[in-house]
């Protein structure tokens, strides 16, 4: 018996009892007592009943025919059936509930929710539609990649696809054609620039992972490697157990050398990492690292050992240690209490300078511990902290670092108008500084309340006030002064109070131009305080030493760094800053000021800081940028009496069509009665030239000069880069060389490799980065 519908509506509706399968996460129907005719022209409605939910599919077609003696429901021409985001057309789509057999075949097309495409020759589902082949996949992931497969089948109730003649690929034909259907596209027969090819791919959905018989890696259609196994996990999970990519490196000091790492998923919460750099020149360095998350916290430790020997610096002579063990431990973890309570800890440690840089694990100079409990309120803030220093400079000066057990801050903010129009502020703090060895000791307090308005009058001048009051207190052990003078006392306590009222005035004048505007906007700042006739011998320095005078401490209300020292002259600060700013986004922008003490005896500026004076030295910036293509930026430091040139940086970049060019010049006099008291002067140039006109190879070269007290190029670089048209592929490549003292853990030469695979990983240097 056969019944058919043709209606001009093209829809019918069937309740029907079904089971269902998922083949690539869609449902193919299945079902068992299928009524004889449709009742009302509306899409079919295939529902399938269980005891957890009910699936809803909906089927359209040309011709439905059910065969009613057969058993058997027959979808023609321009079939789609629909399950929540998930479409499956085709030309044809046949059932057979007796031998619960389906067969879909005609242009099929499959439509997953998360965007996958799959196409077909012909679908055939069996046992409830739990098991199944597909013959012809070709197949377009969400991910940008392509896989195919002569024949797909789905085992085991759906724990296994199996698929024979496969092939994947991450590299798709870049959609530029808007004329060109995608499909029409992705589906192109153009060469991949990559591809793993097997004779058999298993994906075991139970153990999440991927398997590989029998593979080929080809290379722009050549086959370059060939493996008999291999396996990755499938991406359904966030972790699994596994080798990492290794990388491979060579340089002067290590020699040719290899990565390795191990990957162990250990719970869902944490997880290890560890392996081994095997180098050609020194003995294996062992590696590792742990993580764990918790449920408010989190922990992250990672260490490295080896035995090896190292040269080092002492007195100027160059000597090489014998073999000991080298090498360090780095860590941090963060625990959320509450709402308003945070503590955490910073660890770095490392056995000698030299073993970070020559095993290129970091660059840093000064290497800092810490340990803190934090508490955050609205505006209020309050923390408790300690921190440790390590100085892995080796030609640095021989000083012994100071713990900082503890630092005790808590800083008060009001609300915004709160008292007369503006807003108080209250901060505190303690500070203690400790020096295992010979030198000095100290535990500082400060309490400073302070009050800030910013005042806008009706004629455009905005003025902006803050008064602070400050009281200080020291206690120093082991004084320095013990030194020079033993009669002193070797501990002292001393008291300090400060007040100052600083006033910024700014008037802005603005004026259309043709092509945009002028801004000219004069400044000055009167700031008043007492003279406090601080001993700089009786109160330590500590944390004021560096003084660099620019546009941005100008103005300041203190040009001391740190709080050991303060500025307690009263002075004038003046200054324009004008420039013309472009509608297209260009401009050009000049900014020039200088300060003046009202005491022009006992000045507390050091010679060589700009501020010794009773006029300062000339500050001032000068920025250009026209329509992105060149930009300028040059800071300027004269001296006011001589106009000889203190300190001045010039940092420039020019982009032309295939060509960028960057610079950076950096001059700065010495600073007597500092660390710093040479003339510190380098140049840096970098290019970066694209060889051909998509703009795949670049060319990448560039050094580094120093003019000061050791005079000489000090790094010099020169590398290709490759970026293939779609990004399927990228190689990096560059030949360093740094002209460096061995025993600083930086000279030699590098020789740094990366090739990268979409999807699939980077092979090369571990600390590749570009120079």
């Amino acid at each position: 018996m056969r019944k058919s519908l043709l209606t001009k509506f093209r829809y019918m509706s069937v309740p029907l009892l079904c089971g269902a399968i998922i083949y690539g996460g869609i449902p193919v129907m299945a079902n068992e007592h299928p009524p004889a005719q449709p009742t009302s022209p509306h899409p079919t409605v295939i529902e399938q009943t269980t005891t957890a939910k009910t699936d809803r599919i909906d089927l359209q077609a040309d011709e439905i025919i059910y065969h009613e003696d057969e058993q058997k429901i027959i979808a023609k021409g321009n079939v789609e059936l629909t399950r929540g985001g998930q479409i499956l057309n085709a030309d044809l789509v046949t059932y057979d509930l007796q031998a619960d057999i389906a067969h879909a075949a005609g242009n099929v097309a499959l439509l997953q929710e998360n965007g996958d495409v799959h196409f077909a020759q012909r679908l055939r589902f069996q046992q409830k539609l739990k098991e199944g082949l597909v013959e012809g996949l070709y197949s377009y992931l969400a991910e940008g990649a392509r896989l195919t497969a002569s024949e797909a089948e789905q085992q085991d109730g759906g724990a296994r696809l199996v698929m024979r003649n496969a092939s994947y690929t991450p590299c798709i034909p870049c959609l530029r054609d808007e004329n060109i259907p995608i499909k029409d596209q992705i589906l192109s027969d153009d060469t991949p620039a990559w591809a793993i090819k097997a004779r058999e791919v298993i994906h075991e959905k139970a153990e999440h992972k991927v398997v590989y018989r029998d593979a080929w890696f080809d290379f722009q259609g050549v086959p370059v490697f060939y493996t008999p196994y291999f396996s990755h996990p499938d991406g359904s999970i966030q972790q699994k157990s596994g080798f990492l990519t290794p990388s491979f490196g060579g340089d002067s000091r290590l020699g040719a050398n290899i990565t390795n790492r191990y990957y162990w998923a250990i719970d869902k919460d944490r997880d290890a990492t560890f392996g081994a750099l095997i180098s050609s020149n020194e003995a294996p360095l062992l590696l590792g690292e742990y993580r764990q998350r918790f449920t408010n916290a989190s922990i992250e430790l990672s260490a490295s050992g080896t035995i090896s020997d190292r040269v080092d610096f002492d007195d100027g002579e160059r000597i090489r240690r014998g073999e000991s063990f080298r090498g360090h431990i780095f860590g941090e973890g963060i625990w959320d209490i509450n709402k308003n309570w945070r503590a955490g800890f910073d660890i770095e440690l490392t056995t000698d300078d030299q073993f970070l840089r020559e095993y290129n694990i970091t660059g840093e100079d000064v290497l800092e511990t810490e340990a803190y409990v934090e508490r955050f309120d609205n505006r209020d803030y309050f923390s408790v902290r300690g921190f440790g220093f390590i100085d892995t400079r080796v030609f640095a000066e021989d000083i012994d670092q100071p713990n900082i057990i503890p630092e005790i801050t808590y800083s008060a903010l009001g609300d915004p108008g709160s008292f007369l129009d503006g807003r108080l502020s209250f901060d505190a703090s303690i500070l203690g500084l400790r020096r295992n060895g010979e030198g000095q000791d100290l535990t500082r307090g400060i309490l400073e309340g302070g009050w800030r308005k910013q005042t806008i009058l009706p004629i455009g001048l905005v003025m902006d006030t803050h008064l602070l009051l400050r009281g200080d207190v020291y206690n120093i052990r082991d004084r320095d002064l013990d030194d020079l003078d033993p009669s002193l006392s070797d501990s002292k306590t001393e008291l300090r109070g400060f007040s100052q009222l600083h006033n910024v005035f700014r008037y802005p004048f603005i004026k259309q131009g043709r092509n945009g505007q002028w801004v000219v906007e004069p400044m000055v700042a009167l700031t008043v305080s007492p003279d406090i006739s601080q001993d700089d011998d009786d109160i330590p320095n500590e944390d004021s030493q560096d003084i660099q005078l620019d546009i941005f401490s100008l103005f300041s209300e203190n040009r001391f760094p740190g709080e050991d020292r303060l500025e307690d002259r009263s002075r004038v600060t003046y200054g324009v800053n004008s420039g013309y700013y472009f509608g297209e986004g260009s401009f050009a922008r000049v900014f020039l000021g200088q300060s003046y003490t009202f005491n022009k005896d006992d000045i507390i500026f050091a010679e060589g800081s700009g501020l010794q004076d009773q006029s300062s030295d000339l500050v001032g910036n000068i920025g250009i940028d026209y329509k992105g293509v060149f930009d300028l930026e040059y800071g300027f430091q004269f001296d006011n009496d001589s106009l000889r040139s203190q300190r001045h940086e010039l940092i420039s970049s020019l982009t032309l069509d295939r060509l960028t060019l960057n610079s950076r010049y950096f001059y700065s006099r010495g600073l007597e009665d500092t660390s710093v008291d040479d003339n510190r002067e380098q140049l840096r140039l970098a290019s970066h030239l694209w060889l051909d006109p998509e703009k795949q190879w670049r060319l990448n070269s560039g050094f580094t000069h120093d003019f000061g007290v050791s005079e000489g190029l000090r790094r010099a670089f020169m590398g290709m880069d490759f970026t293939n048209e779609c990004r399927c592929w990228t190689l990096s490549s560059s030949v360093v060389r740094n002209l460096a003292n061995e025993a600083s853990g930086e000279g030699g030469t590098e020789f740094l490799i990366q090739i990268s695979f979409k999807n699939l990983g980077a092979f090369g240097n571990a600390n590749l980065s570009s120079p």
